[in-house]
């Protein structure tokens, strides 16, 4: 004999999950409301500066005056750090571009006849 199992789906109201939690929402009441103090509502020290000190410029607001965008920063700029990893990549990239080469070939020549070639699983296809 088998035995089947039924699962009802239970609809969970706000106030339901809400009580699971022990979580209740309530408004003071009109004795304990008040209202909201202002935003600014303490007093500047006595010796706190008004304004800002002479030469201070405040029409950038902390953004840099305009630069024009250095062409030749790239000659300038350190590529790799050493000589080893300036190979690493040259070799990594190297053997990119040569199984892309041997695929483009295999998928132009023998690939007509066997598709499973060059054809490696990614994420979320195993």
């Amino acid at each position: 004999m088998s035995v089947t199992t039924t699962d009802n789906a239970r609809l969970i109201t706000v106030r339901q999950a809400l009580g699971d939690y022990e979580l209740h929402h309530s408004q003071p009441s009109e004795a304990q409301a008040a209202p909201a103090p202002p935003p600014d509502a303490h007093p500047l020290p006595i010796n706190a500066p008004t304004g800002n000190p002479p030469g201070w410029t405040d029409q950038w607001r902390r953004v840099p005056a305009y630069r024009p965008t250095n062409n030749q920063l790239d000659d300038q700029r350190e590529v790799y750090q050493n000589e080893v990893e300036h190979t690493f990549v040259r070799v990594m990239f190297g053997g990119v571009n040569m199984m892309s080469s041997a695929s483009r070939l295999w998928r132009a020549t023998g690939g007509k006849i066997n598709s499973t070639y060059f054809k490696f699983k990614i994420g979320g296809e195993w």
